[in-house]
């Protein structure tokens, strides 16, 4: 994967392929009606996607839904017999709707997801098998590499990667100069990040946070890699890390360097919760972790240079870095024009007019050749994300197993359980053992 994942980035310009709408035009020159006695002729067959209007609902900052109503503005053209209607939700309340339209019966026919609830999605039979759309061509993967297909349960495919990604620390380089402090280099360890951001707010002042409080789910699931294992079993039935003292020592850490001023309270952070509002972007913070495609948001947003680095590492533990789909298109089986949905898949894989609109901003186009003909289009920024991913692998082990049903629960579950262990409410031992009793019993339930 490491090979296929370096050739990626040879940045060579090559042109992309563009690809082509059907005219509908019959190409027979016949005018006369046939006599009597000649047989019929056949039907014209007609495009099940002929006319079709669709709904189509993601999540993210205010520069990918810009980009993503331009592109589809494009497909459109290209495609004057679909109409595709845009259902743009922020992060925290998309969940929330799109599970209220489930139970509706009411899904947009695409919708963007996450590998955490892939396997709930298809135990609750929401999600449409892709593979016959691969199969007869509407959605071409002939150029994509099966490491960039990881939506797949029991060998059907419920999700086309829409860019892959790693977790990244993004940071203000200009505030390091700022501080006289040196930039953190791969390889650093947690107690260098403490280091370093003690020096940077003895430098900078009270009103300064070097780092943004961010120890939910992401995070937490890395320092677990890190400490040797994955984070669910095999079997996902069970958390796979078996001492609490992982958790523990993870919100320790971060508890450390809210009481020392180096992260933001809870209260303080709450103010700065959307991405184009952190307060990295207000520059009352030096680093922020994110996944590596949202440098391009978040650079939009604080109109400055930024940089990215690999998270820390753990003395004597493991590498928790991985490659993965950043988000996914999934056709729904509420949708009744699955095949004008697979087409938009196809068109945000392939087509090279409208990946130059969306700029890799999901992270890097699974499509090889789209991978050539972005790549040297691209502005510094997201050139720069294609370049840490490279990296980012040498800090990288193999990918997680897609989540087991329950995983947006569990999600919710540490959300909250963070929030209590951040305002002081509860103890990391406390919250430890909540979380994993709570998690347990979540993925038992959904494993039946």
């Amino acid at each position: 994967m490491k090979r296929s994942m370096v050739a990626m980035m040879s940045m060579i310009i090559l042109a992309g392929g563009v690809v082509g709408c059907s005219s509908g035009a019959n190409s027979g020159n016949n005018t006369m009606a046939p006599k009597a006695d000649a047989p019929k002729a056949d039907a014209p067959k007609t495009d099940p996607a002929a006319k079709a209007k669709i709904r189509v609902a993601w999540w993210g900052s205010q520069d990918r839904n810009d980009k993503t109503l331009k592109a589809i503005d494009l497909f459109m053209k290209k495609n004057p017999n679909i109409e595709v209607q845009s259902e743009f939700i922020g992060f925290d309340d998309y969940w929330n709707k799109v599970n209220t339209q489930a139970a509706g019966g009411n899904l947009p026919d695409l919708m963007q997801i996450h590998e955490g609830v892939i396997n709930e999605y298809v135990s609750r039979k929401l999600l449409v098998d892709l593979n016959p759309y691969v199969d007869k061509g509407t959605i071409n993967l002939k150029n994509v590499d099966a490491n960039y297909l990881p939506d797949k349960v029991n060998g059907k495919l419920w999700g086309v990667n829409l860019g892959t990604n790693t977790m990244t620390m993004v940071y203000d380089p200009a505030l390091f100069e700022k501080a006289g402090v040196e930039e953190l280099k791969p390889g650093y360890t947690y107690e260098d990040l403490a280091n370093t951001l003690r020096k940077m707010k003895a430098k900078l002042g009270k009103d300064f946070y070097g780092i943004t409080l961010d120890n939910g789910y992401d995070g937490f699931k890395h320092f677990v890699r890190q400490n040797g294992t994955m984070f669910y079993s095999e079997d996902g039935k069970k958390l796979a890390y078996p001492d609490d003292k992982v958790f523990v020592e993870y919100y320790t850490y971060w508890q450390k360097l809210m009481k020392e001023g180096l992260a933001p309270g809870p209260e303080i952070q709450s103010e700065f919760k959307q991405l184009e509002n952190s307060l990295l972007v207000h520059g009352k913070a030096a680093i922020q972790p994110v996944q590596s495609n949202q440098i391009v948001a978040l650079v939009a947003a604080s109109k400055r240079p930024l940089k990215m680095t690999v998270y820390p590492t753990h003395p004597g533990g493991k590498e928790g870095h991985f490659l993965k789909a950043a988000m996914s298109f999934a056709i729904t089986s509420h949708s009744k024009s699955p095949e004008a949905a697979a087409k938009l898949i196809d068109f945000f894989t392939n087509d090279a007019e409208g990946n130059d609109i969306l700029a890799a901003e999901r992270g890097i186009p699974i499509s090889s050749e789209i991978r050539k003909s972005v790549s040297a289009k691209l502005p510094d920024t997201s050139k720069q994300m294609f370049s840490y991913v490279e990296v980012a692998q040498k800090y990288a082990r193999e990918s997680e197993a897609p989540s087991p049903a329950g995983d947006n629960e569990i999600r919710t579950l540490l959300g909250k359980l963070q929030e209590q262990i951040n305002f002081g409410k509860l103890t990391p031992e406390e919250g430890a053992k909540q979380f994993r009793k709570d998690a347990e019993q979540i993925l038992a339930k959904s494993a039946k």
